[in-house]
């Protein structure tokens, strides 16, 4: 017979109270409906970008994704103007993660970073001082901000943007920034426009 508590302290208060759960279901709910306005505002500034943008990356309307386990806790993905393939990826990603903090990514891969890459060596000295983060990892679906993941584009050379099979420009910001969330999407959305010459 197990005389042992099969939960601790914490987790019996937690299984008890409903509330928590309801809570997380209205956060969640209002963060999806942030991240749709987002999709909306990004639209209409991508017609700036029309005539520059790849047909195929426009032709993605957008979608905002939402899962309960990434790294054990539940997140939301905004990916627009976004073009996906195997081999090919042009992505700008807003994410939300619970708990950690939401951020703004240009996913670059195979052609597109190939076609990108003169112009994010030239603006290098520009990514360092905006404040943005490169990847240095080996696979582009990790998000985390950890040394082995993302690098300050302070601490990067330039010549380490050579040879990859993909690159990440980020920026994260703080969940207690959760209100400014469609402004700071937007303008980091620019920045990383301009940076990639469009």
């Amino acid at each position: 017979m197990n005389t042992g508590n099969i939960l601790t302290q914490q987790e019996a208060k937690l299984v008890c109270d409903s509330e928590i759960l309801h809570l997380k279901s209205s956060a969640l709910e209002k963060i999806f409906r942030e991240l749709s306005e987002t999709l909306n505002i990004l639209r209409k500034e991508t017609v700036m970008y029309s005539e520059a943008l790849p047909t195929e990356v426009l032709e993605f309307t957008g979608k905002v994704s939402r899962g309960e386990n990434y790294q054990g806790l539940p997140y939301q993905v905004l990916d627009y103007p976004a073009s996906f393939s195997l081999e090919d990826i042009f992505a700008y990603r807003t994410m939300f993660w619970w708990g950690n903090f939401y951020s703004c990514t240009l996913h670059l891969q195979g052609k597109y970073l190939y076609q990108y890459m003169p112009n994010i060596e030239n603006n290098f000295n520009w990514i360092q001082k905006s404040g943005l983060f490169l990847s240095c990892g080996k696979t582009p679906w990790r998000y985390e901000y950890e040394e082995n993941n993302y690098k300050r584009a302070t601490e990067v050379p330039r010549e380490s943007l050579r040879g990859r099979s993909f690159l990440k420009i980020s920026k994260s910001f703080s969940l207690d920034e959760l209100d400014n969330l469609k402004e700071n999407s937007f303008s980091t959305f620019k920045l990383l426009m301009n940076i990639i010459g469009l």
